[in-house]
C-alpha cells in the first residue's frame, strides 16, 4: 500500500485534509464513510471513495491506498485513514 496526503480544493484554495461524509450505497441502502468528489447536476457526477478507520465528520490528512501499479484490485477504490484528526 502507498501513502497519500489528502487535500481539498475549494473555490481555488487548496487546504490540507478532507472531511469524511456519510454515503448511502444505492440499491443496498447501506451507509458507509467516504470521501465525496465532484457534485451531481449540470452534467457533473458525484464519485465516492469508501474510507476505513474514520467516521463521518472526521477530517483525514493522510491515507493509505493502492499504489500506482495497482497492487490491490477491488471493485471500488478504498482508502484507509492513517492519521484522522480530532
Amino acid at each position: 500500500m502507498a501513502a497519500y496526503l489528502v487535500f481539498t480544493v475549494d473555490r481555488g484554495n487548496v487546504v490540507p485534509g478532507a472531511r469524511v461524509e456519510k454515503f448511502v450505497l444505492r440499491g443496498a441502502g447501506v451507509e458507509v464513510p467516504a470521501l465525496l468528489l465532484g457534485e451531481e447536476g449540470r452534467g457533473r457526477k458525484l464519485f465516492s471513495i469508501p474510507v476505513v478507520g474514520a467516521e463521518p465528520g472526521d477530517t483525514i490528512v493522510a491515507a493509505d491506498g493502492p499504489s500506482a501499479q495497482g497492487e490491490v484490485q477491488r471493485p471500488l477504490p478504498l482508502v484507509a485513514a492513517n492519521r484522522p484528526s480530532p
